[in-house]
């Protein structure tokens, strides 16, 4: 080796400062895609816990309704009502989303049932004898379990409504 040819240890530390700088470009980015994909999966699954909040409100929403309307076609009009219930639909997102939800949804389900035997005994009561039953028919009872159902229907929407903060905040 001559005196005017440089070393390799002297070439490589030359180079010890390109190597180093690539290196830590190449580890800056691998950090930052894998905390944008962590912090995007986070706003994601916020987004969509969001969603399907707001999915089972408009859901017990329309069994509100969907309990209105039994009522108006079984008891009060003679035009045959077998709309299935949505309530079906609000079970399967509580259980795919939200379990901590699956108490107030039974509540709200158990305030209902009365409800709809109510509209089925007086829909067999006016098949039986329509005149008999005009005469004695009381929708005192059935407003007394509206007013229950709605406690609980109000209690849900209230669970639903800290659940999804809970679960966005966090």
């Amino acid at each position: 080796m001559t005196p005017d040819q440089p070393s390799i240890v002297v070439e490589t530390m030359q180079l010890l400062p390109v190597i180093t700088g690539a290196l830590l470009a190449v580890l800056g980015g691998a950090i930052t895609q894998y905390l944008t994909h962590l912090l995007s999966g986070k706003r994601e699954r916020k987004k969509l816990l969001r969603e399907k909040a707001e999915a089972l409100v408009e859901i017990l929403y329309t069994y509100s309704n969907w309990l209105n309307e039994q009522n108006s076609k079984l008891v009060f009009s003679k035009e045959p009502y077998d709309v299935p219930s949505p309530l079906d639909r609000a079970w399967m997102i509580q259980r795919l989303y939200f379990p901590e939800l699956e108490k107030s949804l039974a509540r709200v389900m158990a305030a209902a049932v009365p409800m709809v035997q109510f509209n089925f005994a007086q829909r067999i009561a006016q098949l039986k004898d329509y005149n008999s039953w005009v005469k004695t028919f009381d929708v005192s009872p059935y407003q007394e379990m509206y007013r229950l159902y709605l406690a609980e229907f109000e209690t849900a929407l209230a669970e639903v409504s800290k659940v999804v903060k809970t679960h966005v905040e966090s």
